[in-house]
């Protein structure tokens, strides 16, 4: 039995050090994957965000932000109703990933309806606008 490095056997020293090459090929595609894929990412969430407009109507913006590669948990409208006023705000989290988990580039696309209920028994003004 060859030994060296106090009495660790030649055949654990090589299966150590194979254990070790491989956990820095890994660390290392995964960070040339990051630095390959942050830029890709980054530009979607700009792209995507320079193509809406304000006043664009909001009909299928969440299948545009998933044509355009956002991630598919998180491109749906999510509610929230303010309690001060008679408004309802939506908003829409276009989410693209860069260097999984932690990097993520968000496009955020807010959008209010308002109730005017008193323009509307005045008036014949529409009950709701969408306002981007």
């Amino acid at each position: 039995m060859n030994t060296s490095l106090a009495g660790i056997s030649a055949e654990t020293l090589k299966a150590f050090m194979k254990i070790a090459l491989g956990m820095v090929v890994i660390f290392g595609a995964y960070v040339g994957y990051g630095m390959y894929r942050e830029p890709i990412a980054e530009a979607d969430a700009k792209r995507f965000c320079a193509s809406i407009k304000v006043g664009d109507p909001s009909e299928g913006l969440p299948e545009k932000a998933l044509a355009a590669g956002a991630e598919t948990a998180f491109a749906k409208w999510a509610d929230s109703l303010d309690k001060r006023v008679t408004s309802k705000e939506r908003h829409l989290s276009a989410i693209f990933t860069g260097a999984p988990p932690f990097s993520r580039h968000i496009c955020e696309i807010p959008i209010i309806i308002r109730t005017y209920e008193i323009l509307r028994q005045r008036s014949d003004a529409p009950a709701s606008r969408l306002v981007l």
